[in-house]
């Protein structure tokens, strides 16, 4: 069912209910069918963590090329080796933990109590026991905990940048939307991770945890794992070059026995060759590399989040942008304000007082960030 299409009372139909809210007995019965509310991500099991970095052909042949010197006594090369593999699991162990803590985030990513009402009786519980059908209503500054149908809306305005990326406020209300509509445009619906930044409305959770629209960013992130352009012909060139030198050193060491070198040190321009030959450094390289580019466009006022990013945008070809050709950072910042001479305290004095505490609206922020920083609003009297 599409429930922004769809009539406040259709909805309640479909989940057998009404707006008194669940029997405590189904609402049990709900939570064992659809699981605990929060988004739930696979985690990795720590031999998966472990052995991950292994999984690439330089370190596997680095770690032959390690054994080989170890048993044929060549420490001073098995030493270097070592160095080698260290600071390449080193840097692969530190990405694979920011990952890591990039998904616990998001499953931590849930609101403190959500009200609900059931058996006709509103009452707080823990968001994680919310299942689809319950009755929620919130309040300015809550966090919304589920996906769900509004039911009724009283100057209902929503920040959905988590979303739609857009920071500026949606309006919302029970009034039903043309099923085409896409998600931006759904007034009748509100989303997990959404802030309530004005009125008080009444929903029916249509979907938890996973199944939410937030839940979506499992797969993102899921997506994010996958190699970039750059990281895979890296990756191609390290095989090639692999290959190459392996080749080269079979060939070395046959010939070499061949021509009545001893095994030993035939043996030891097979690991010489391997080791000088395998660009095992070449990914440390590439860091360092990317790192100075990002502090350069640092100093022309760019700034990146991450290193990936500078690899996507080193092979940007279009750039689509909105009709102003704007890029804008998505927040709201007052700059300057204009009022009659010598009125300035009483303007700023008017808009300290105008601002809502503790509420999520870009334009409140705004304004009670530029009158603290600009020094001359009167104290707060009382």
């Amino acid at each position: 069912m599409l429930y922004h299409a769809h009539a406040t009372e259709d909805v309640l139909k479909e989940f057998e209910t009404s707006e008194k809210g669940l029997h405590h007995i189904y609402a049990e019965a709900r939570l064992a069918q659809h699981g605990r509310n929060p988004i739930r991500l696979a985690r990795r099991s720590l031999w998966r963590v472990v052995s991950e970095p292994f999984a690439n052909i330089f370190m596997l042949i680095l770690t032959f090329t390690l054994l080989l010197s170890v048993l044929s006594l060549h420490f001073v090369e098995a030493a270097l080796i070592t160095f080698t593999m260290t600071v390449s699991l080193a840097l692969n162990y530190f990405q694979s933990l920011t990952h890591e803590r990039t998904l616990r985030s998001i499953e931590r990513s849930a609101t403190a109590s959500a009200r609900v009402r059931r058996d006709g009786i509103e009452v707080d519980i823990d968001p994680a026991e919310l299942v689809p059908g319950d009755i929620v209503l919130l309040a300015a500054g809550d966090r919304i905990p589920a996906d769900g149908r509004v039911l009724h809306a009283q100057q209902l305005r929503v920040n959905e940048s988590q979303l739609s990326g857009h920071a500026a406020s949606v309006g919302k209300s029970a009034q039903l939307v043309h099923s085409d509509a896409e998600l931006p445009e759904r007034s009748s619906m509100l989303y997990l991770g959404t802030f309530v930044l004005t009125g008080t409305a009444q929903y029916i959770i249509t979907a938890t945890g996973n199944d939410t629209e937030y839940g979506l960013l499992t797969s993102i992130v899921k997506k994010a794992e996958q190699q970039s352009t750059l990281q895979s012909k890296i990756e191609r060139f390290t095989s090639t070059l692999t290959l190459i030198a392996l080749s080269g050193g079979v060939v070395v060491l046959i010939l070499s026995l061949a021509r009545g070198v001893s095994y030993d040190d035939a043996l030891e321009s097979l690991i010489a060759i391997i080791v000088a030959a395998i660009p095992a450094n070449l990914p440390i390289a590439m860091s360092i590399i990317i790192a100075l580019g990002l502090k350069k466009l640092y100093t022309s006022r760019a700034l990146l989040r991450s290193m990936r990013t500078i690899e996507s945008t080193s092979m940007l070809s279009t750039l689509a942008v909105d009709k102003t050709g704007l890029l804008l950072r998505d927040r709201l910042e007052a700059r300057e304000h204009w009022s009659i001479h010598g009125a300035t305290r009483q303007l700023l004095n008017i808009a300290h007082h105008s601002v809502l505490p503790h509420q999520h609206d870009t334009h409140d922020q705004a304004i009670a960030e530029y009158v603290a920083n600009s020094g001359e609003c009167a104290q707060h009297a009382g």
